[in-house]
């Protein structure tokens, strides 16, 4: 995270552009974090804040940090690029000092000691690093030996199983049958017609022709994948189900319960890690905020009453370096849709219309509101009646209450003629008619 133009953004570094102090064990050890960056040199060169941009040279080679076809390599630029460093690196005193290198001319273009109230601006995902590698391992990493082997053999069985469909034919040599009849034969044209002779032997030419068979292939091949891909299974701690294969029809309710559990408990660490993660980000974001940040740009994100109480928090480099508490609301880094809101909406709305107490508490002509918007219902539909908001919290206050009623007095209503409850006195007639016409959205 950093301050672009004003801004304070947040952009992901692949891998093999990052680099770190190599005999650190952990992000909170490093001496020093960096990144390359690979920039046009005429833009270089007309920013004011760098120096010894003089020194500057094109590169003729660029080294891709993209995966073209599964391989990463060196490629000629067509463009006037240069590659510089940007270094992070602890002082002895404390604090942090940026510095900015290029690569080719090893000319230090710009020095800033402290830029930031938070430090060393960089934070990586991870959550079983061993201390030899700053990164998360992955999971396959103790089963990797029998993965290269399932693959290799299963490569082995795709090309016999390739070779087995390529028809071989022996034929007479003394048949009186030239090229362009043996190629007429392995054509696979449809409703051909190939002349051909027996010879001078006077042979059959069933007698000429000799079609190897196929070999049939072993099963013990298919055999051994198979317990390659169980041995995998059980090494990498992933189910079928997990791999996006169903489960057997006779699996118990217990059992996919079981499964379920499981699934939640290997990935739970995974998710406090990203929480974690994402929390780190917002705690540099925020310091970030509060550094830079005036009370007119505060105005335009959250309004000039949240301006107010940011310009009145008045934060120093301290509050920011003592680690500002940010943590994940549950729920928020899940991405939202309208038929996920339509859906959230109408849970919850069946849910408050079970507990009258609960239904009193809330503001149903808001939820219907959300619901018919999700449908499609805009307001001025002539679909829904125009009603008034507050008759309608008051027809359902009137509904809850005598629901709450009704069960004070325990058992239901008293039954009419035909079965039917007999409506209660007042109030049920009452708010059905406050109810006769749909809210508008």
């Amino acid at each position: 995270s950093r301050v672009v133009k004003g801004k304070v953004v947040t952009r992901f570094i692949p891998a093999e552009d990052f680099m770190c102090d190599p005999d650190a064990s952990c992000p909170e050890d490093w001496l020093w974090a960096g990144r390359k960056i690979v920039a046009d040199i005429e833009a270089v060169r007309a920013d004011k804040s760098l120096k010894n941009t003089n020194l500057l040279a094109p590169d003729t080679e660029v080294q891709t940090s993209e995966y073209r076809m599964g391989q990463q390599g060196t490629t000629r630029s067509p463009y006037s690029l240069v590659t510089l460093y940007e270094i992070f690196e602890r002082k002895p005193t404390g604090g942090w000092r940026m510095v900015l290198v290029d690569a080719q001319a090893r000319a230090i273009l710009k020095v800033v000691d402290d830029p930031y109230w938070i430090g060393c601006p960089y934070r990586v995902l991870r959550w079983n690093e061993d201390g030899r590698e700053i990164f998360a391992q992955s999971d396959i990493l103790p089963v990797y030996t029998e993965v290269l082997a399932e693959r290799m053999l299963f490569s082995k069985v795709i090309d016999g199983y390739s070779r087995q469909q390529v028809d071989t034919i022996i034929y007479d040599e003394n048949a009186a049958i030239d090229e362009e009849k043996l190629n007429a034969i392995g054509s696979p044209e449809v409703g051909k017609w190939v002349p051909c002779s027996g010879g001078a032997s006077g042979k059959p030419i069933q007698s000429l022709f000799w079609k190897v068979p196929f070999d049939q292939k072993s099963p013990e091949v298919v055999n051994l994948l198979m317990m390659l891909e169980r041995s995998i299974q059980q090494g990498a701690g992933l189910g079928p189900n997990q791999q996006g294969q169903a489960m057997k029809s006779e699996t118990s309710a217990t059992e996919a319960s079981e499964v379920a559990n499981f699934t939640r408990a290997r990935g739970s660490h995974k998710f406090a890690a990203t929480e974690e993660f994402v929390s780190g980000i917002g705690q540099d974001r925020l310091g970030l905020m509060a550094q830079f940040y005036t009370t007119a740009q505060i105005s335009r994100l959250v309004g000039s009453a949240g301006a107010k109480v940011w310009s009145n928090l008045r934060w120093t480099k301290g509050d920011v370096q003592s680690h500002l508490q940010v943590s994940v609301v549950q729920g928020s880094m899940k991405p939202i849709n309208d038929d996920t809101r339509f859906q959230q909406a109408l849970t919850f709305l069946q849910f408050v219309n079970q507990d009258p107490v609960l239904r009193a508490a809330v503001n149903m002509p808001e939820i219907l509101q959300i619901v018919f918007r999700a449908l499609g219902f805009q307001k001025g539909s002539k679909v829904m009646l125009e009603q008034d908001p507050q008759k309608i919290a008051q027809a359902y206050a009137m509904m809850a209450a005598q629901q709450a009623q009704q069960a004070q007095q325990g058992g239901q209503r008293p039954q009419g003629r035909g079965g039917r409850p007999q409506a209660a006195p007042g109030g049920a007639a009452s708010s059905r008619q406050a109810l006769s016409g749909m809210p508008a959205a």
